[in-house]
């Protein structure tokens, strides 16, 4: 993944999702991905 990527996906989840007029994510997807799981307070599906 390049930087110009990772900061595509970043922006794709500081806009929950969406990207421009199009819903790309699931603000539902967004949520669990960024909210600490119960096993390791620090990962969110391991991202």
């Amino acid at each position: 993944m390049s930087t110009r990527d990772l900061a595509r996906f970043g922006q794709l989840l500081a806009n929950r999702g969406q990207w421009g007029e199009n819903r790309v994510v699931s603000e539902e997807w967004i949520d669990r991905a960024t909210t600490p799981c119960g096993i390791e307070a620090g990962y969110g599906y391991l991202f």
